[in-house]
């Protein structure tokens, strides 16, 4: 039986601030979704066996635009329920470990173009 992988992604802009984002891999497409602050968007999915499943989101709100790969098979391998808050300076997984919450904070991906698929 294969592992599911589930990605929650929480508005922490600020309040009265508004997340637009848009998630797809190569194969699926997830579609726009508006968010207000506080609010979360959830998905799973099952891991390819060969450790390539990629999953990006682009993040909009106001003149701002920012995309992130919200799940990278190679380095979300031990994340089988991925939480993300996302910042204006960057997404950041909460990781919980049995005594302690930790922030793994990371700086948007270079907007350089829009991700291929």
């Amino acid at each position: 039986m294969e592992k599911k992988a589930q990605i929650h992604i929480f508005n922490t802009l600020g309040p009265g601030m508004n997340l637009t984002l848009h998630c797809k891999s190569k194969n699926d497409d997830l579609g726009v979704q508006v968010l207000p602050y506080n609010v979360s968007f959830s998905f799973h999915f099952c891991p390819n066996m060969f450790s390539t499943t990629l999953f990006f989101c682009s993040f909009a709100w106001t003149n701002q635009f920012h995309w992130f790969d919200i799940y990278d098979q190679n380095r979300d391998v031990s994340c089988g329920d991925c939480t993300w808050n996302v910042t204006q300076g960057g997404p950041c997984m909460i990781s919980d470990g049995s005594s302690w919450k930790r922030h793994i904070c990371y700086p948007y991906n270079k907007n350089l173009g829009a991700p291929r698929i």
